[in-house]
């Protein structure tokens, strides 16, 4: 039911486009840690770069909307094993300006 759930969210956000970039990015970022809980590692990735290619091409840079993304990828790297990816994934971006 969540996973429908977000997957409608995710259609609707795409259809509305640039205004609704904060909502499609937190609903792939849920998705994405359904994923990986899921050990569904492949889709988790691939649902992770095309979060973050919205977030690129839509949002400002360093955009808190995008936390909650590059923290799924940390867990996505974290459940895979590669822990220097996980600690790296997000910090680069989020904070290179603090």
């Amino acid at each position: 039911a969540a996973v429908d759930a977000l997957q409608q969210s995710i259609a609707l956000s795409e259809q509305n486009g640039p205004p609704a970039t904060g909502v499609l990015v937190s609903s792939l970022a849920s998705l994405i840690r359904i994923r990986t809980e899921q050990a569904q590692f492949d889709e988790a990735a691939k649902l992770a770069r095309r979060a973050v290619a919205v977030g690129e091409s839509d949002l400002p840079p360093n955009h808190l909307r995008m936390a909650p993304v590059f923290d799924a990828l940390a867990v996505l790297y974290e459940a895979q094993g590669h822990r220097p990816r996980a600690e790296s994934a997000y910090r680069p971006r989020l904070f290179s300006d603090r």
